[in-house]
């Protein structure tokens, strides 16, 4: 009754957030104002990013650490989601993975590890009376894990299975190929292989933990039921012992800017569709032009909307896909802009030719009328109050903000820059970001498709 209450309330402050912003959306671009999370720099290092949140007994705690698998070591990609696993599922010094379970069990708390390609994770759920044995298995997990010989293997065989299924699906393949056509041999282009896992091996894994694994690489977002000064102290209660890292993060080599033409058919038998991607590089997010980007490739197809242009064509009017969307994606370094669709094999060269033919007409003659872009600005702005619906998800998004090195307040920047895209800027970037003459094709089909085989 109470979460249902609770759900009820929150659901009528979205309602009255949108319906204020619609009425407005003339005077202002701010949809609605992030809560500003109070912030501080703990023992060794460690950042702090916090917000009250008292409408259930919970605290939710997500830790970002520095790193990701781009610094995975050549030929062993895929170390850093078998690392974060196996300091996961293998137990802590004085403490075997079973009993860990069992703990985390009796209280109720839910413990995930992960990795991405600029940061590792941990998102961490307990009961705020719980708060205190959470934290030790936590920080025991983190800092002195066992690392399990036989959770090891398991979770190496795992991941392989885990790697079959995605490579039996078209569109998970497409995604996986797609940013060696890209990229090339620059570590943002990398994949993981059957063969890299196998060569991953436990020391590997220990190595890891010492190397990236440390306090002042950390930062953690929390909201709960807990004041900022009780968090703290048992936060500290487990920072005063545990090492810095050695020095910097490696060096990673910049992203040569080259658009030249490349097209490639993977053939996978039995398929009753093609999966399409047509692209090339993306943008940096240092680059102010980024906002215009995203209004751009909105309008396009960012959605998957029907109303997006590509919506339109390609699937809306004449239903030659069941899905098609587009992405321009914006990165450390230069991100992959992509167009993406998935059709009947018969109809593949023509969505191909579509989509090539849609970008090379925003590219050399753009043009955007008011509507359009007044519907994606709304779309855009109006995602971001359900995109961070909670307290939580808030505190989580301005941490991850700023451990990529974005300016304070950047939600409310996001949405007033947004706000200042003109049909001129909009034309501008069409212009200069996308290049007709250098698309990368991929398309995954079966031997019926037309086209060169790989």
């Amino acid at each position: 009754m109470i979460l249902r209450r609770a759900h009820n309330i929150r659901f009528f402050l979205l309602l009255l957030i949108i319906s204020c912003s619609f009425t407005s959306c003339r005077r202002s671009s701010i949809f609605f104002h992030p809560l500003l999370p109070e912030t501080k720099k703990l023992s060794q290092g460690m950042k702090l990013f916090y917000l009250k949140d008292s409408e259930l007994p919970l605290v939710n705690l997500f830790f970002y650490i520095r790193g990701g698998s781009v610094y995975d070591p050549v030929g062993k990609e895929g170390l850093s989601a078998i690392a974060m696993q196996s300091i996961r599922l293998g137990g802590m010094k004085g403490l075997p993975s079973q009993r860990v379970e069992d703990r985390l069990e009796f209280c109720g708390a839910s413990l995930e590890m992960g990795s991405s390609p600029e940061f590792f994770t941990v998102s961490f759920s307990l009961l705020e009376k719980d708060l205190n044995q959470g934290l030790e298995i936590l920080f025991g997990l983190l800092k002195n894990p066992s690392l399990d010989p036989e959770h090891f293997r398991i979770i190496k065989a795992r991941a392989k299975d885990s790697l079959h299924r995605e490579e039996e699906d078209p569109l998970h393949l497409a995604m996986k190929e797609y940013p060696g056509m890209i990229y090339g041999n620059n570590v943002w282009g990398r994949k993981v292989t059957e063969d890299s896992l196998d060569r991953i091996t436990l020391e590997d894994v220990k190595n890891f933990q010492e190397q990236f694994i440390h306090p002042d690489r950390i930062v953690v977002a929390v909201a709960g039921d807990i004041s900022k000064k009780d968090l703290i102290q048992k936060l500290e209660s487990y920072l005063g012992d545990w090492k810095i890292s050695a020095g910097p993060l490696p060096s990673i080599p910049p992203v040569e800017s080259h658009f030249e033409p490349v097209s490639r058919v993977i053939i996978k038998k039995g398929l009753t569709q093609s999966t399409v991607i047509v692209g090339h590089l993306g943008g940096r997010r240092d680059n102010p032009d980024k906002f215009a980007l995203q209004i751009m490739n909105f309008i396009l197809g960012g959605s998957g909307a029907l109303t997006s242009r590509m919506g339109e064509a390609i699937r809306s009017d004449t239903g030659k896909a069941y899905s098609v969307w587009s992405d321009f994606g914006i990165g450390k370094d230069l991100g992959i802009f992509r167009a993406v669709a998935q059709t009947a094999i018969q109809n593949t060269d023509w969505v191909t030719q579509k989509m090539s033919s849609m970008i090379r007409e925003l590219a050399t003659e753009p043009h955007f009328t008011e509507e359009e872009i007044d519907r994606a600005k709304k779309s855009l702005l109006r995602g971001m109050v359900f995109d961070y619906e909670t307290r939580f998800s808030q505190v989580k998004e301005q941490a991850r903000l700023h451990l990529l090195g974005y300016p304070n307040h950047y939600l409310e920047i996001l949405q007033r820059k947004m706000g200042e895209v003109t049909r001129g800027d909009l034309e501008r970037v069409s212009k200069k970001y996308l290049h007709p003459d250098g698309l990368k094709i991929l398309i995954v089909t079966d031997e019926s498709a037309k086209g060169k085989k790989e």
